[in-house]
């Protein structure tokens, strides 16, 4: 699930390199440390820093021992809202002054409204400076993330670049075919097969060379890569969802299970929610680099704790949806569980998403209990819902008359107090 400045705190956490073992304090001051280096190095002045810093401790739920965590105590939600997107864009403007500055922001069709507004905000910074603002969105017209193209025309269009990745035409599809399919002995016929199956989507090109080789169809001998007599015969499968299914339902039982666990957690996941909701999974270490040779999974950070990702959020999405449905629940509460153990010195940052899984565990009174505190951190953060919404009916005597509105992109909306 999405919280409020998730695609900034996300990149303030790397940037900073905090480990999950760090406490509030600690992370207070390397953010003191920075700070203090560009006011040493003229990109900040100490006024500005006096100004961003308890900002910065505020958005990222750090301590410092000083009057830094009261400054902001009589400000109403709209003073901080706009102080916390300058401190933010001050900040990429002092590392951009600093050298050259990139920043990747992916999977922005699940942002919150307030990522995509500093977004909008960093915009208009980009004559200032050299910083390259990548946003990788999928175009979702329901989404706030469709307008970022219409606000870039508007705010620099003279610097704004929109690329549109279509499907592969037919020799751009052949010639991805024959650059994966170097095997010797590979029957014409079946590179045309993979060709038709395939229309342009090279994900399923991909995954189907890499279902060749898991079947033992295609074995590397040496450093040449040859096809076993009678691969003519294969059935290439008509979805891609096949494809992910076929490769998934070779792996080791044991395997497979850790996968699915994985899948539940989310399309990221960390290595320690895993670990927990396996109990005695000694092979663990040995089942991730197996998954990652499959290339169904990679490592997406290691601080500020050991995180993954699924290759691709439809591999996730196939092996979720085939999971049986009281199975699947099951999960849920123990990726739940597992969460309040684990992080209970920061549970809040985690309000959202142990709302989802207690939702979807059927867990209603632990639901309706963590949707009311996302519902008042949001509030507090000045957060408005964005996106299409459905309603949640409360099941418990507890939330009776309650609504929570949560928009179906997979951020979070608000709760609505009875009338």
């Amino acid at each position: 699930m999405t919280a409020s400045y998730w695609v900034f705190i996300d990149l303030f956490r790397a940037y900073f390199g905090w480990s999950a073992e760090e406490s509030d304090r600690a992370r207070g001051d390397r953010i003191v440390a920075s700070l203090r280096t560009f006011v040493e190095r003229g990109e900040l002045t100490e006024s500005l820093m006096e100004e961003i810093g308890p900002l910065l401790g505020h958005l990222l739920s750090a301590s410092f021992g000083t009057d830094w965590d009261t400054r902001l105590t009589h400000a109403t939600p709209e003073q901080i809202k706009h102080q916390t997107f300058m401190a933010i864009r001050d900040v990429f403007l002092a590392l951009a002054t600093r050298q050259p500055l990139i920043l990747v922001c992916e999977d922005l069709h699940w942002a919150d409204s307030l990522s995509l507004d500093v977004i909008s905000l960093l915009m208009e910074i980009l004559r200032l400076v050299p910083l390259l603002l990548v946003c990788v969105y999928r175009p979702e017209r329901e989404h706030k993330s469709w307008h970022l193209a219409t606000i870039a025309t508007r705010k620099c269009q003279e610097r704004y670049t929109e690329l549109h990745l279509q499907e592969l035409t037919q020799p751009q599809s052949r010639r991805l075919v024959e650059s994966l399919l170097t095997i010797d002995h590979l029957p014409v016929a079946v590179k045309e097969l993979i060709l038709e199956q395939a229309r342009g989507n090279p994900f399923f090109v991909e995954d189907v060379v890499r279902s060749l080789i898991d079947s033992g169809m295609v074995y590397k001998d040496g450093a040449v890569w040859r096809a076993r007599e009678g691969i003519e015969s294969i059935t290439v499968p008509e979805s891609i969802q096949s494809v992910i299914l076929s490769r998934v339902d070779r792996l080791e039982q044991h395997v497979k299970g850790v996968l699915q666990r994985a899948s539940v957690i989310g399309r990221l996941f960390q290595r320690r929610v895993l670990e927990y909701t396996l109990q005695q999974e000694a092979e663990l270490e040995r089942i991730l680099w197996e998954l990652e040779d499959q290339a169904l999974i990679y490592q997406e950070r290691v601080v500020p704790e050991a995180e993954y990702s699924f290759k691709h959020v439809l591999t996730q999405e196939t092996i979720y949806q085939n999971i049986l449905r009281r199975r699947r629940a099951a999960f849920h509460q123990t990726v739940a569980e597992a969460m309040e153990v684990l992080y209970q010195g920061g549970l809040e940052e985690w309000y959202e998403r142990l709302a989802y899984h207690y939702d979807r565990s059927g867990a209603a009174e632990k639901a309706v209990e963590y949707l009311l505190k996302a519902g008042e951190k949001s509030h507090r953060a000045y957060l408005t819902g964005s996106g299409m919404i459905r309603s949640v009916t409360a099941r418990s005597r507890r939330s009776r008359g309650w609504r929570f509105l949560l928009p179906t992109d997979g951020t979070w909306g608000h709760f609505v107090r009875p009338s």
